[in-house]
């Protein structure tokens, strides 16, 4: 039986790459001896701009893991590639979503590689590069990759930036399957919006970490172009100042028509924020690809979401949701008022297309191709 190391974050570190690298354990443990290799600290505190890294609460992706990486250590580097060496692993699997790992992460491949070249590596970069950017973040990246056997990427626009700056890597497209297990999914949509204690209308959601390229701006700039029975719900942890967008809400009297909920949605109250939705926002200025949307998909919401990015290869146009020109009210208006059109059809249609974006097939490729 093949034995395969994930090397990346996983419980109790919160956040999408922390809940992907436990469903890509989860699938690939059904046919392969899988290690969980976790980090021992993710971010300095000094950068990192949220409350906390970590989620002890009752999470549904709660599990056991050997803490192998302190990327902030550079004494405990080589350590980490003779632990890895000593399992006698086939295959290596390494997350990358950032460049502020990517030195130690290149440092530990190359030491791999040498002693053990036939170990195949494969690298899931989430983003190539970073949505802000970050110095010799390209640098970082191609010393990462050099010692990547394969590459696997979730967009053609990510396939476009690698063929940039590793013309000859070996890469494979797989879209982002669909994250699952999450708590109380019965719940009804009165139940959730009471919970919530937020009243039950043509409810939007904006979901995730509010930066600045995530757009919030350009949704709340058009919630008074639409009808008074629609209502924002905002969920995530600012990572910028939130009086920018307090600002707009109360110079454009929004205040009842909008819910903020400050603070990182763990992972036992995810369901509560989609229940109590009608449609997910994503009105994104740019991006490579969203953690968010297979999350929508799983239940069984649609999308209105810019044309930018990898979203077009994802979102069915018309039929899993409606696309609109990034950063142009005008044309999220419609898109709005044309998704609410079609609910019933998009909704149902979403049920089917999810199956597209199973993790079983995923695994299957990742290894196999």
């Amino acid at each position: 039986m093949n034995r395969i190391g994930i090397l990346g974050p996983f419980y109790p570190f919160r956040g999408g790459i922390s809940n992907f690298n436990y469903h890509l354990y989860k699938e690939l443990s059904k046919n392969y001896r899988v290690f969980a290799l976790n980090y021992i600290k993710l971010y300095p505190k000094i950068i990192f701009p949220g409350k906390t890294q970590y989620n002890y609460k009752d999470s549904p992706f709660k599990m056991d893991s050997i803490k192998i990486f302190n990327p902030q250590n550079p004494f405990s580097w080589n350590s980490c590639a003779k632990e890895i060496l000593h399992l006698d692993l086939d295959h290596l699997i390494v997350p990358y979503w950032s460049p502020i790992f990517g030195m130690q992460l290149g440092f530990i491949l190359k030491r791999l590689k040498v002693k053990k070249p036939e170990l195949n590596v494969i690298a899931i970069c989430h983003n190539i590069l970073p949505h802000e950017k970050i110095p010799l973040q390209s640098k970082i990246f191609q010393y990462f990759i050099k010692n990547v056997d394969k590459v696997v990427l979730h967009s053609n626009k990510e396939i476009e930036k690698l063929k940039k700056l590793s013309p000859h890597k070996k890469c494979l497209k797989l879209f982002h399957p669909i994250y699952e297990g999450f708590f109380n999914e019965e719940l009804t949509k009165k139940d959730a919006c009471e919970i919530l204690k937020i009243p039950v209308r043509k409810n939007l959601l904006f979901f995730g970490h509010i930066r600045k390229y995530k757009g919030l701006n350009i949704l709340l700039n058009t919630l008074p172009l639409l009808p008074k029975d629609f209502f924002l719900i905002i969920a995530g942890e600012f990572y910028e100042k939130r009086e920018k967008y307090q600002k707009i809400i109360d110079n454009l009297n929004l205040k009842d028509r909008v819910a903020i909920f400050d603070n990182y949605i763990s992972d036992d109250e995810v369901y509560i924020y989609f229940k109590a939705s009608d449609v997910v926002v994503l009105p994104y200025l740019s991006c490579t690809q969203s953690g968010v949307i297979p999350l929508a998909y799983h239940f069984n919401k649609g999308i209105i979401a810019s044309r930018t990015g990898g979203i077009p290869e994802v979102v069915e146009e018309g039929k899993s949701g409606v696309l609109f020109k990034e950063g142009d009210e005008i044309s999220l208006k419609k898109a709005i008022l044309e998704f609410f059109s079609k609910k019933v059809e998009i909704e149902s249609f979403v049920k089917e297309y999810k199956k597209k974006f199973s993790w079983k097939y995923y695994t299957e490729k990742l290894i196999s191709s």
